[in-house]
């Protein structure tokens, strides 16, 4: 589901996990054919075959080189063959912060760490906040949330909530 408004989100809803990361484009009205337009900073036409390029070139070998000077060869053909804005683009793509969060009704897990005596460590219900092992970290929720109030929390033009000490 997208969802734009003052914030921008993509959430995906599973039966027991809830994402949701920052989605980085305008949405713009429909078109004459029916079809949501999509553009970014400085009004760059955002579409599949923009989409594709970068890809297509975070996926190159230049790109896993050690010498950074081989992967801006790529980028700069495809500038001057295509679109002056792609550097552009690609920089504020890799830039931007994708805000990722998790809800997550952990049975399985919670389980083991509850044999073990330590089931603070992973609670039934909590967030996640990040990818990596070295960034995340958990907050965990008395009960079970829904959809909506995900939604709710990640919103900004609702009242905030607040963690009990």
């Amino acid at each position: 589901m997208l969802y734009v408004g003052k914030m921008s989100r993509l959430f995906f809803f599973t039966e027991n996990k809830y994402f949701s990361i920052s989605f980085p484009f305008l949405v713009h009205e429909l078109d004459e054919e029916g079809k949501h337009r999509f553009s970014f900073q400085n009004d760059i036409n955002v579409n599949s075959q923009l989409i594709g390029k970068v890809l297509q070139i975070i996926k190159c070998d230049e790109f896993k080189e050690k010498c950074s000077l081989n992967f801006i060869t790529p980028i700069c053909n495809y500038e001057e063959e295509c679109d002056e804005n792609f550097w552009i683009f690609l920089r504020e793509l890799l830039l931007m912060e994708d805000g990722y969060i998790r809800y997550d009704f952990d049975e399985d897990s919670h389980k083991k760490f509850k044999e073990k005596g330590e089931e603070h460590l992973h609670p039934l219900n909590h967030y996640d906040f990040f990818y990596s092992n070295n960034a995340t970290f958990k907050i965990g929720l008395n009960e079970r949330i829904n959809k909506d109030e995900f939604i709710d929390l990640l919103d900004v033009k609702t009242n905030c909530k607040y963690l009990i000490k």
